[in-house]
């Protein structure tokens, strides 16, 4: 157990957290919820104040009076232990503003807050800082306050791992809400630029999408299907597993969740059994109570309350196990044309028909010559970010790429593989729809662009092999 004395603390967060899940408009938990986490990140960040200031005094000891060899071994062992205490509070500042990552959840869209978690060119935003001594702290949380007095569900930013513009989000409407709450008239050139993003994130929600996003031509597609979770099948596997030690769910081919104790035997044995399940194709996915979350929906949203502090303090742990072989069989049932990347950006390339290669091989510098069309898609049931899809304007063929981050959705948010697919090609059906003008000029408008070098002949990350049934 990684925080014993914060167990207690972890699971009233997680209780309150789960009362307004099963009833949104439970305002009074709400509000308890906002001043727990308060409390508790103010103590992390004044424990984190004392230790930095602890540790510069012993520098400025070490450095100053020369002592004994001993003794600045002694000092530096102290050092060692300080630094190790400070990374230790620093995660669990990260845990305790994953309740609020939950609260953003359960009102909104992750497909729409995580517009909130990137900053320029799709840069994840650096967060603000401490919320001890913040200036402006109290206008704030007056805000705050007075959004749930008239029953508007908001939270305060700084509460949260996943929003990093604004002070104060509002979570009433059918996107985020972001507030700057500012002391005073003032204005320079970083205001100015707070205002500028809030107004580009504002029309962005508005006209769902923009001619220039963050860098790019964007769109956002919604998809009808409602998501397939496998969200309880998953709770119940982490729930068995602390009961006896290990659990393995098949929720569907393709798809295999693990979970065991983090005992020594039960260690051992997982890491085995999860041999006996790999296969070149299989991709594994290690789930971790880190930063590497985000911005997903939030585990302390879709795990119950005892499940969340077990896996928030690493008592149980689970990996999800997804058969590329399997993905790419879905993809051509859809009369699609996959490429499986894995590439650290990309997921996975899928182009229409027999794609594009084949279409165009009898010139073979004909793909460099192609219009295309580039969306930076944001499905609000299913997107692709940084997604990219090319499009020859005489003919129904173009390559579409779809990022590791939305992907990867399908582990850390317990998604279905067939309803990934199925979103995947409802997608590209509406952009086929989207037909060009046979007399549309690909280099003069600023939406279309020249196939990358290397996208037509890539090939699977992964060794072939006959697919489980």
């Amino acid at each position: 157990m990684r925080y014993p004395r914060e167990t207690l603390r972890l699971g009233m967060a997680a209780l309150l957290l789960h009362a307004i899940k099963e009833a949104p408009d439970n305002f009074k938990a709400l509000r308890e919820l906002h001043r727990m986490l308060l409390r508790q990140i103010v103590n992390c960040e004044r424990r984190i104040k004392r230790l930095k200031n602890a540790r510069q005094r012993i520098r400025s000891f070490l450095s100053s009076k020369r002592p004994a060899k001993a003794t600045a071994k002694k000092l530096k062992k102290v050092l060692q232990g300080i630094d190790g205490r400070v990374k230790d509070i620093h995660h669990l500042l990260f845990l305790w503003r994953c309740f609020g990552d939950g609260i953003a959840c359960i009102y909104q869209s992750t497909y729409s807050l995580k517009h909130l978690y990137f900053g320029a060119d799709y840069q994840v935003k650096s967060d603000p800082g401490f919320v001890l001594g913040k200036e402006g702290l109290i206008r704030e949380y007056r805000m705050l306050r007075k959004a749930l007095q008239l029953k508007l569900p908001a939270v305060l930013s700084d509460l949260t791992n996943i929003i990093r513009h604004g002070d104060v989000c509002l979570l009433a409407q059918a996107d985020p809400v972001p507030i700057e709450v500012k002391s005073s008239s003032n204005s320079n050139d970083r205001v100015r630029r707070q205002i500028e993003q809030l107004q580009v994130l504002h029309d962005f929600y508005t006209n769902d999408g923009a001619a220039s996003f963050r860098g790019l031509p964007s769109k956002r597609i919604a998809i009808e299907s409602p998501v397939v979770s496998y969200e309880r099948e998953f709770n119940e596997c982490m729930t068995s597993a602390h009961t006896n030690g290990m659990q393995i769910v098949f929720p569907e081919p393709g798809l295999t969740y693990i979970c065991a104790r983090t005992e020594g035997q039960w260690s051992s044995a997982m890491l085995k059994t999860v041999e006996t399940h790999l296969n070149g194709s299989t991709l594994c996915v290690a789930l971790t109570p880190d930063p590497t979350w985000l911005p997903h929906y939030s585990f302390t949203a879709s795990l119950s309350p005892a499940n969340t502090v077990s896996f928030m303090q690493e008592v149980v742990v689970g990996v999800v196990l997804i058969d590329l072989a399997i993905l790419k069989d879905l993809l051509i049932q859809k009369k699609l044309n996959p490429v499986i990347l894995m590439d650290g950006v990309h997921a996975l390339q899928v182009s229409w028909g027999f794609g594009v290669k084949d279409e165009m091989s009898s010139d073979p510098g004909a793909g460099h010559e192609m219009g295309c069309e580039q969306v930076s898609a944001d499905m609000a049931a299913g997107d692709v970010a940084d997604g990219i899809v090319n499009l020859h304007p005489f003919a129904d063929q173009g390559i579409f790429r779809a990022s590791e981050l939305h992907f990867l959705r399908t582990a850390t948010q317990f998604e279905s593989l067939n309803w990934f697919v199925d979103g995947l090609a409802s997608q590209m059906e509406m952009i086929k729809l989207e037909q060009l003008p046979a007399t549309a000029n690909p280099s003069g408008d600023e939406f279309y662009m020249e196939v990358p070098d290397g996208w037509l002949d890539a090939q699977d990350c992964y060794i072939s092999t006959p697919c489980k049934s």
